[in-house]
């Protein structure tokens, strides 16, 4: 998929950045920059550190890629004021947002993102972290609205109004504004991704206590007919992820009764496969499934000629 999207890019000019918003994460953000400081895909990585007092500009240096740039903020203003400079700052028409606390973090994770905006199926693409879904809020399904792993057009993002001053509230404001729009929004489930929550930073009470505050702005800001909007208009694949994987353990340990229902379940692996994209394993390829049905008519052809023969007698 990485090589079709580079043909892609290149036959229609254009250009990807990638915008990292970090304060202080020095023990952290490198585990993003050896992922995606040496991936082709990207033309350019922008690292905008927000007034960070920890060595977070020094870790970022230590790494010598031609198309890493560091841009420091004297004093902390916020997530979106760090991601309005880096995209001020960046060349590109398409973006890329991604967090600096990552972990787990794959160029495929990225790719997918790329691919769902960049071939136009959606306009804006969001990863759906593992590990949200297994923090306090999980429950509420929620979470996956507000990731920071983003991927979109450059021209629609300018379009939604963000200020250095909404903070924690982009996210939330640019569903909103993509809806309200007839824009289409994905998010794309990752079983790899994780991110250290606030309580795993600074203690349980300041943690527990930052996202109260971050609460209380969001619900203000997206109100109950927001939450609602997004729930309904966002599309998701978590739940066809976890019956996607569940067939392929199905076929991997042989657990079906017959020939058919082998087939039937190739079957609907392929068409998840092409639906959300969910990685192709050699084993449940088009050919496989090709495979299987001659079988079966093979199978059920012997079943004809055998009773044919029980009939004449």
């Amino acid at each position: 998929m990485e090589n079709h999207l580079k043909a892609v890019k290149q036959n229609k000019k254009i250009k990807i950045s990638c915008i990292i918003p970090a304060w202080n994460e020095e023990k952290r953000i490198n585990h993003v920059l050896e992922v995606i400081t040496d991936f082709n895909l990207l033309d350019e990585v922008i690292v905008v550190n927000d007034g960070s007092t920890d060595e977070t500009a020094k870790t970022v240096q230590k790494y010598s890629s031609s198309k890493l740039k560091l841009i420091n903020h004297h004093s902390n203003k916020g997530k979106s004021a760090a991601i309005l400079t880096g995209i001020n700052e960046s060349s590109g028409n398409l973006i890329v947002l991604l967090d600096a606390d990552l972990i787990g973090l794959t160029t495929d994770n990225i790719t997918k993102m790329v691919n769902l905006v960049l071939n136009k199926n959606y306009d804006l693409a969001i990863l759906d972290r593992a590990g949200d879904r297994n923090a306090i809020w999980g429950w509420t399904n929620c979470a996956r609205f507000f990731g920071g792993e983003r991927c979109f057009w450059r021209e629609d993002f300018l379009e939604v109004g963000i200020s250095e001053t909404n903070g924690y509230l982009l996210e939330v404001m640019m569903n909103l504004h993509y809806l309200s729009r007839n824009k289409k929004i994905r998010n794309i489930y990752c079983d790899n991704l994780y991110t250290v929550h606030q309580y795993n930073k600074y203690g349980a009470f300041k943690g527990y206590y930052n996202y109260l505050k971050m609460a209380i702005k969001i619900v203000r800001e997206a109100t109950i007919i927001g939450f609602i909007k997004q729930i309904k208009g966002i599309e998701e694949d978590h739940h066809y992820f976890i019956e996607y994987q569940k067939l392929m353990s199905r076929i991997i340990t042989n657990d079906y009764i017959n020939l058919r229902k082998k087939l039937t379940i190739h079957s609907r692996i392929k068409e998840l496969q092409l639906r959300f994209n969910f990685e192709e394993l050699q084993d449940f390829s088009y050919e496989k499934c090709q495979e299987l049905r001659e079988k079966l008519a093979l199978k059920s052809q012997k079943m004809i000629n055998y009773l044919s023969k029980l009939i004449k007698l």
